[in-house]
């Protein structure tokens, strides 16, 4: 959001990545695992699997164990995050004053997946957002799907008004502040190449599914509010003030809920697996999404010091029937 997004970033050094699947009576489940730390510059990545569901880069060698220099080859290995800013969750700018397209894993993560199961009329969902209030030294490979932060102290140098309610914030007042909570995860579904599902991919673009979810589920501290980093911009730049943008992005704030192998809805959904030509005697049904994490600048808690934080990421998918 704020002009300073060209400076300011996180290195993230060490990058840790995991995928596991735990299969509980006909439905299946993913994890994706992501660290980052300010000022190491070492990255790591792996994947674990269990039977039913299968996870690939490239949508051909589907293994069990993806080691750290597949996944270098993929997205590189630095990274740096800044405050981005996306309407849409797939096409991203920072520098607010003049915007300047972002740039995938550089300045935001994106990650190309495809799932692979071999049950027909199946789609991939995030579910079981359990970090909301975790601390980061709680969370773990258990808790299902968590973003959580470390939080950096602050001390604000000038009076704006905080959060919703009108909280008031003086000049010299030190608070915390989380990563986390400005944080955005983009689940984009594309159709699967000739070459990966074996057919055409006939579907229509209206049918594949582009979401954007805060992780945070806290609307009231969501994109372009006028309290938060934005009054803490236009308090210290009387002459060079922002106004909150027109177009505000369609933001999910909760994640769908699966009973039995049947979700409520189809808030968080992935993908729907597409049925793939025959590999031998194996019949596989398979989807393609990118993933795209980021700090969105225009959240209301997206100041300059939560670069500085430390972050952990854990999504969990879950298989269920396409509703």
């Amino acid at each position: 959001m704020k002009k300073a997004w060209i400076y300011r970033k996180i290195i993230l050094g060490i990058l840790s990545v995991a995928f596991s699947l735990v299969t509980l009576t006909t439905t299946t489940f993913a994890w994706f695992t992501l660290t980052t730390r300010a000022t190491a510059d070492n990255f790591d990545f792996s994947v674990t699997l269990g039977n039913e569901l299968e996870i690939s880069l490239d949508g051909i060698n589907y293994s069990n164990d993806i080691d750290s220099a597949t996944i270098k080859a993929a997205i590189g290995s630095q990274l740096f995050l800044k405050d981005v800013t996306s309407k849409n969750g797939y096409d991203f700018t920072y520098d607010v004053i003049n915007p300047i397209p972002a740039i995938a894993n550089r300045d935001y993560v994106s990650l190309t997946v495809y799932f692979r199961a071999m049950r027909a009329n199946q789609a991939v969902y995030l579910v079981d957002n359990n970090g909301i209030g975790v601390h980061f030294g709680e969370a773990h490979s258990e808790l299902g799907t968590f973003f959580v932060s470390q939080g950096v102290d602050w001390k604000s140098s000038a009076k704006f008004i905080y959060d919703e309610k009108g909280t008031v914030i003086e000049p010299g007042t030190v608070i915390k502040l989380y990563a986390a909570d400005a944080l955005r995860v983009s689940f984009v579904e594309t159709h699967v190449e000739p070459e990966v599902l074996g057919t055409t991919d006939a579907r229509n673009q209206n049918e594949l599914v582009q979401t954007i979810y805060d992780p945070s589920e806290n609307e009231a501290r969501g994109f372009g509010k006028s309290y938060g980093a934005l009054a803490y911009w236009n308090a210290k730049h009387y002459y060079d003030k922002l106004s909150i943008p027109e177009e505000i992005p369609n933001t999910i704030t909760s994640l769908t809920k699966i009973q039995g192998d049947i979700p409520t809805d189809n808030n968080s959904r992935v993908v729907s697996l597409q049925k793939a030509n025959k590999d031998g005697d194996k019949q596989y049904y398979v989807g393609k999404a990118i993933i795209n994490i980021w700090l969105e600048g225009w959240d209301a808690d997206c100041f300059n010091a939560i670069l500085q934080d430390k972050i952990k990421i854990q999504l969990r998918f879950r298989g269920a029937k396409i509703l």
